[in-house]
């Protein structure tokens, strides 16, 4: 598969879309039953309130199976997970429903954020087209993202007009069984009247078998379309381009040399053409979520969120201002410039991990001058998929800036010549990449390093020094860390493979450097953002490990990693000519 710079060049994320719909779907005509079910879950769920379903009322279980046939999963597809929906509803009969507010992970106290929680949230919600007489188009976006994916994910996503509760189209569905730590599906439809609200259903087993949901979110919007704009946190040449974060490093879009925790600002405003809801210069209510999904191991932060949040942590904050103007536009202006997404806590993120950045905020708006408020959302965003709209801006995934190579290493340029690491000054040099292909430096960064430094030796008598994090691509691996190569790996070379002699941790006290290769225009299949370092093919600080993980995610290993409850599951999701070879070797394993 080829790509361009500036396209996610993720390979652990799975985006499974099952049943999607067009922009013109056609509302769905649900039942009377249906109808009042779905009022009674709606008027439980507070706008991005998560909502744990209690299997053991009538009325929410209910809900969740008739949602699950509109989704189109059956218990023959998934017969593990309608057992498992069966067993959480006996403990919900049995007393041991638990409401989510009380549940260990999401939202803790207001600013304050811990290790890598779970996330799943609704992403994005807006009108993508504007009022006409058959009413307007709203679309939406949700993720789920688990550490260290799971055993088993179902999400959901419907959308639904806010007066009547009616379906504004088919429901999408995602999930699977495959471990992976990070799900997105979208939704649209056609509203019947000037407001609606997405829903969003979740529920998951984690790898230690524990059972999380089902679980209800929602997040509501009208038709109206403030004007929404983003000056941070973004790139420094805007569009959606990644947007980097140094730590201890120099030369990105957030921190520096002196940066040790991961900062970045929140900046912009919005205008309301009618007007908000406000009293004592505050908006009424609403609500903001603000979080960094780890999008290569999945799970993240929250700096805050939840119902009711917008005064509390917000708008109640001296950061953010809000203004109405003698026509009766609002303004409301925000300048976070400390947001600190890991402290008190144990720092959630980690060097060379990409994060998706979801700031979700609605506040009560007329939708015509002097009219009911309704709730009207803006976004800034940078998960897919992505949603068009004056209330939406989209950027580049958060990059952490990883791996350096020690000042002396000789890169390779297209030319067959090198030139030190440290020369790279600037960007637009042209190096030599793997299978002789040719890719031009798109930036570059430099800072200290006080931590041990891997020596690598191999038998052709190269010597290479460099960060245990960066990448080396070998034979028989694929591309590894350099803290994990040992002497049974045999590295790529610019002439022939070669064997590694030794591989050892030197102390370190001085100055590193990196570059990033690749620019857009320049095509390149994923994982091969390389050059050569000392003749020996190594990544640059943007490569993702896609051949190693392409063996780690092959449906063998998947199989064999999944609790033998949930293969039948698994099986079923697969190409029949997949899972028919797995079956065949399943039965040949139990003879022997």
């Amino acid at each position: 598969m080829s790509v361009q710079r500036g396209f996610q060049l993720l390979f652990t994320v799975v985006l499974l879309v099952c049943g999607a719909v067009s922009a013109s779907a056609a509302p769905v005509s649900l039942t009377a039953q249906e109808l009042a079910d779905q009022a009674y879950v709606r008027a439980k769920t507070l706008d991005g309130q998560p909502y744990a379903l209690n299997l053991a009322d009538p009325v929410e279980y209910r809900f969740y199976m008739a949602h699950l046939e509109r989704a189109g999963i059956t218990s023959a597809q998934r017969p593990q997970f309608f057992r498992m929906i069966e067993q959480q509803r006996q403990n919900h009969i049995a007393g041991h429903y638990r409401p989510h507010s009380e549940a260990n992970f999401m939202v803790k106290t207001a600013g304050t954020i811990g290790d890598a929680d779970p996330i799943s949230v609704v992403s994005a919600i807006n009108t993508i087209t504007d009022v006409t007489a058959a009413g307007s188009t709203f679309s939406s976006s949700a993720v789920s993202s688990v550490n260290g994916g799971t055993q088993s994910t179902t999400i959901t996503l419907g959308l639904y007009d806010t007066a009547t509760h009616a379906m504004l189209s088919p429901l999408v569905w995602g999930g699977d069984n495959s471990g992976a730590p990070l799900y997105s599906i979208a939704n649209s439809g056609l509203g019947l009247s000037s407001s609606a609200y997405a829903q969003f259903t979740y529920s998951w087993v984690d790898q230690s078998g524990t059972v999380w949901g089902p679980i209800v979110q929602a997040f509501s919007t009208s038709d109206i379309q403030p004007t929404l704009t983003n000056d941070a946190p973004k790139h420094a040449g805007g569009g959606t381009d990644n947007v980097l974060v140094c730590l201890a490093r120099a030369n990105c879009d957030y921190g520096g040399l002196l940066t040790t925790s991961l900062i970045l600002p929140l900046k912009g405003h919005a205008v309301y053409p009618f007007g908000v809801s406000l009293k004592n210069n505050k908006p009424t209510n609403g609500s903001v979520l603000w979080k960094m999904i780890d999008a290569t191991v999945g799970g993240g932060c929250s700096a805050f969120g939840g119902a009711n949040s917008i005064d509390a942590f917000f708008v109640g904050s001296p950061k953010t201002t809000v203004a109405t103007d003698a026509s009766g536009k609002t303004t409301i202006t925000w300048d976070w410039d400390s947001t600190v997404f890991n402290l008190p806590g144990p720092t959630c993120y980690t060097n060379g991990h990409l994060y998706n950045f979801v700031f979700l905020m609605y506040v009560p708006a007329p939708v015509q001058q002097g009219g009911p408020a309704q709730p009207v959302a803006v976004q800034v965003t940078s998960a897919t998929p992505r949603n068009a709209g004056t209330n939406t801006v989209q950027i580049g995934q958060i990059q952490v800036v990883s791996g350096c190579l020690a000042p002396g290493t000789a890169i390779t340029l297209a030319d067959g010549s090198t030139l030190p690491i440290e020369k790279f000054t600037a960007t637009g040099e042209k190096v030599r990449s793997s299978s002789a292909r040719t890719l031009t430096v798109s930036n570059y960064t430099h800072g200290p390093q006080t931590k041990p430094m891997v020596r690598l030796v191999d038998a052709a008598g190269h010597t290479l020094l460099l960060t245990e994090d960066h990448r080396v691509v070998t034979k028989n691996r694929g591309a590894v860390a350099a803290g994990s190569l040992s002497t049974a790996d045999v590295v790529l070379t610019d002439s022939s493979p070669s064997k590694l002699e030794s591989v050892t941790f030197v102390p370190y006290h001085g100055t590193v450097h990196n570059i990033a290769v690749g620019e857009k225009g320049e095509t390149f299949r994923e994982g091969e953002t390389t050059l050569y370092a000392n003749h020996i093919l190594v990544g640059d600080w943007t490569m993702q490990t896609a051949a190693n993980e392409a063996v780690r995610r092959s449906p063998e290993a998947i199989y064999a990693g999944l609790a033998p409850q949930w293969r039948e599951d698994y099986l079923n999701s697969l190409e029949p000519a997949v899972a028919a070879r797995l079956r065949v070797k399943k039965q040949q394993g139990g003879r022997r």
